[in-house]
């Protein structure tokens, strides 16, 4: 059963807060790419965690010969942001 994009992105919201919770809040860079690694936390979030840009994490993952998914997870940081852009050359949805 495939569930619909909206309630997709909610489960995901709902399994990140409750990720959130068990991790800490000021890891090391190497305990943040443990957490990606092990699928405790997305790409964006272990960057975030290790206060690193997505794009330096992926990097820092290619150089060890660590492949990722090619960063297609946002934190909920970034797509605010690519709404904001949108908006702003578009147009409000409303």
């Amino acid at each position: 059963m495939s569930l619909p994009i909206t309630e997709q992105h909610w489960l995901k919201q709902q399994l990140n807060h409750l990720l959130l919770k068990t991790l800490p809040e000021n890891p090391t860079l190497e305990q943040a790419i443990e957490f990606y690694l092990s699928d405790k936390c997305s790409l964006g979030r272990a960057a975030e965690l290790a206060g690193v840009t997505r794009w330096e994490i992926m990097d820092i993952l290619s150089k060890r010969g660590i492949p990722t998914n090619g960063g297609h997870e946002f934190t909920t940081d970034e797509i605010e942001t690519m709404q904001n852009v949108f908006e702003v050359r578009y147009g409000s949805r409303k």
